[in-house]
């Protein structure tokens, strides 16, 4: 006997499926670094188990209860749901949240009102609207610049369940009878497969996204400065150890700067160490934007902060730290009080030799004899290793 699916048990497997996953996502998210996202996730499945379950009852319920309610209960349900999934990457969780709601009030008040009017015309409206609030977290999984094979994996989920809304809204478009709940067509049901998928993979995967988030987190900690969000020392050194055996076997030669804010205790004693903070992150933001995207920017300990310049002889360093110390110099950091902050920046700079073996303790040590050199010559200049201040920059 061939065995049939219809849509009346894919409704009730998506209540019991949603259901499952509410207590799944519930436990194994109270104690998580994203329990905040774990919390929209559980209350959007909640309400979805609860739709599921009101339009299971079609025909036994009242119309009111089981379209009236019911849909724009899914509505919250997909909204709170594609919520959890992009708030894992955006930082401004609460306006999207917002955002979401409004839309699902919007489309609760448009659906309410077409009570009355034609069913298949209320299909159409409201497998558009869920399936555009699938559509969002389909579009943030699916970004390049957040891709790996799990988002994409999810993203793919997402955007099918949205297609099989699509078809059902077209189907209901085209169809030139009463598109019922029930309908006994393939269609409907059909429909309705790639939101059963999603149900039955969500879940696992979305607890999956958390975790790959928090591994991120973890990793970001271990390897980032946490004022800065620079490379911290340790991880610094370790990437430019390996980037430096790289370039060395390619037979090109590398170079490192050290660079130390000139004065900063001072600014700390008269201004607090809240502005001495801002200005290690104003330093941090000129120089990252002035340096290339192959680049290594660390800070290695205090006011001292370190940068691996790779395929970059002597001079490339030298008009690369000039370029550095004018930028500095021309900053102007207001206080709450309103007074201004001028820092300036001290610079040593060394470069290896593509004929010998590279040695970064080595090169560190020469940078760091390069930036005492820069000092004792009175600081906001730059110096280099074995040469003393370098020679002014040609004119262009």
């Amino acid at each position: 006997m061939p065995l049939r699916i219809d849509t009346f048990t894919i409704i009730l497997a998506l209540f019991l499926g949603n259901l499952l996953s509410v207590l799944l996502v519930w436990v194994y998210g109270r104690q998580r670094t994203t329990y905040l996202a774990h919390a929209t996730f559980v209350a959007g499945k909640l309400f979805q188990a609860v739709a599921w379950l009101l339009l299971a009852g079609r025909g036994t319920l009242p119309d009111l209860v089981t379209s009236t309610i019911a849909n724009p209960l899914i509505f919250l349900g997909f909204a709170l749901e594609a919520h959890a999934v992009t708030s894992l990457w955006r930082p401004h969780g609460r306006k999207l949240l917002a955002k979401f709601l409004a839309a699902v009030a919007l489309g609760s008040v448009l659906f309410i009102l077409l009570e009355g009017q034609d069913r298949n015309l209320r299909v159409i409206m409201g497998a558009c609207f869920a399936a555009l609030l699938y559509f969002v977290p389909a579009l943030s999984l699916l970004r390049p610049d957040h891709y790996t094979p799990l988002r994409r994996t999810m993203g793919v989920l997402y955007l099918l369940s949205s297609l099989g809304l699509l078809y059902r809204s077209l189907a209901a478009a085209m169809s030139e009878f009463h598109f019922a709940l029930f309908t006994p067509a393939m269609t409907a049901s059909v429909s309705f497969l790639p939101t059963y998928l999603l149900m039955l993979l969500g879940s696992v995967g979305f607890l999956l996204l958390c975790k790959e988030q928090d591994d991120a987190e973890l990793q970001r900690a271990a390897t980032r400065d946490g004022l800065t969000g620079l490379w911290n020392r340790n991880a610094f050194l370790e990437q430019t150890q390996r980037l430096l055996d790289l370039v060395h076997r390619e037979g090109r030669a590398s170079s490192l700067l050290m660079m130390d804010l000139d004065h900063f205790k001072k600014i700390n004693d008269t201004f607090g160490h809240s502005m001495g903070d801002q200005v290690l992150v104003d330093f941090s933001q000129v120089v990252g934007q002035q340096l290339r995207r192959s680049d290594l920017f660390g800070r290695y300990g205090g006011e001292e902060f370190v940068v691996f310049l790779p395929h970059a002889d002597a001079m490339t360093a030298r008009n690369i730290a000039e370029r550095l110390r004018v930028a500095v110099e021309g900053r102007r950091l207001a206080t709450p009080g309103g007074r201004m902050i001028q820092y300036t920046v001290s610079i040593g700079s060394c470069t290896s030799d593509p004929e010998e073996l590279p040695d970064l303790e080595t090169m560190l040590r020469a940078g760091d004899h390069a930036l005492y050199v820069a000092k004792d010559m009175g600081r906001n200049c730059v110096a280099q290793c074995g040469g003393g201040e370098l020679p002014p920059l040609d004119e262009e």
